[in-house]
C-alpha cells in the first residue's frame, strides 16, 4: 500500500504506511529508503514518535542557506 500512495503522489499517507511497515519489520531497507526520499521532498509535521520523524524535525530547525 505504501508504494501505491508514494507512486500516486500522496507522500504524507505513504510516509505513514512506511512507518507501519517498519513497525512490522524494523530492518526493511526499502521502507527506510523511501521514508528518507519522502522527507527530502516534503516536510511532514506529525505527532509520530519515531527516529525518522524526530531527526527530520531537528534537521528542519537548522539554519541552512544554499545559494545555487
Amino acid at each position: 500500500m505504501a508504494l501505491t500512495f508514494y507512486e500516486s503522489g500522496d507522500l504524507k499517507l505513504s510516509y505513514i504506511k512506511f512507518i507501519g511497515v517498519l513497525k512490522i519489520n524494523k530492518v526493511n531497507k526499502k521502507a527506510k529508503e523511501n521514508i528518507i526520499k519522502i522527507l527530502n521532498s516534503i516536510n511532514i509535521k506529525l505527532n509520530i514518535n519515531n527516529p525518522f520523524n524526530l531527526a527530520n524535525n531537528e534537521l528542519q530547525k537548522l539554519p541552512i542557506s544554499i545559494d545555487f
